[in-house]
């Protein structure tokens, strides 16, 4: 039976991918001993020529550039308001000189705060008072009811004996 089914063929699964790798590729292969795309990178910058130097007139051209166009405001400035202070604005960030501030600023008066502790004796010692002047008036004015009570007690004790 193994004799009926056909084998396949196969040309080389890897020669074929070989072969169309190179006529892709071309001229632009990775270096034989470079196993990682990392290791064909740091090759690739080895063989590079190393870069030039910049120039130093670049950096300082930028800095004419803001000179200038600085130059540039101020004339049209001038052309617009006449003449112009240049270091009036940088007077605005000056501080107070000494003889404004020499004046004598008013004394505040040491605040004087007593501790929370005698806060609360003061405070107890008047709801003390005020709840004693309240129960020495609750009692007389309970006694004043007691001694009403009493008397009318008398009196109806007095008129039911002399009916």
């Amino acid at each position: 039976m193994s004799s009926d089914k056909p084998e396949l063929a196969r040309a080389g699964t890897m020669q074929v991918t070989a072969k169309e790798a190179d006529a892709l590729l071309g001229d632009n292969k990775p270096d034989p001993d470079a196993s990682t795309r990392g290791q064909q990178k740091k090759i690739d910058e080895i063989n590079s020529a190393p870069p030039a130097k910049k120039a130093k007139k670049a950096a300082s051209a930028n800095s004419l550039k803001t000179a200038s166009s600085i130059n540039k405001t101020l004339e049209e400035a001038k052309a617009l308001y006449g003449d112009v202070d240049v270091s009036e604005g940088r007077s605005l960030r000056k501080r107070p000189e000494k003889a404004a501030v020499e004046e004598k600023p008013k004394a505040k008066p040491a605040l004087k705060k007593a501790g929370t502790m005698q806060n609360t004796a003061k405070e107890g010692k008047a709801y003390l008072k005020r709840t004693k002047k309240a129960a020495a008036k609750k009692k007389k004015e309970e006694e004043a009811v007691a001694e009403e009570e009493e008397e009318e007690e008398e009196n109806g004790e007095a008129e039911a004996a002399s009916e």
